[in-house]
């Protein structure tokens, strides 16, 4: 039996600061952060676990319209395509 996956990513590599977005995050814990915390579990006696969220941020609402470009090979004339939840 075949399965066959598709995923859909737009080029985020392009906009420009100011005209399509205003500011940056990420969402990464800090390097002291983590060290504490392992410190603590080791002197506490607490077992740890590595949780990893694949699509953490896959069906995140957004609050602007966004609008890309068709997928190559579905283009249509003129068309566009507005994203509900953001990729």
């Amino acid at each position: 039996m075949r399965k066959f996956k598709a995923k859909f990513c737009f080029r985020g590599d392009q906009p420009f600061q100011g005209i399509d977005y205003f500011d940056t995050f990420a969402p990464v814990v800090s390097w002291i952060t983590v060290r504490i915390l392992l410190i603590l579990s080791v002197i506490l006696g607490l077992d740890t676990n590595q949780v990893d969220y694949t699509f953490a941020f896959l069906h995140a609402s957004i609050t602007e319209d966004v609008y890309v470009h068709m997928p190559r090979g579905f283009e249509e004339q003129g068309n566009v395509l507005k994203l509900k939840r953001s990729l």
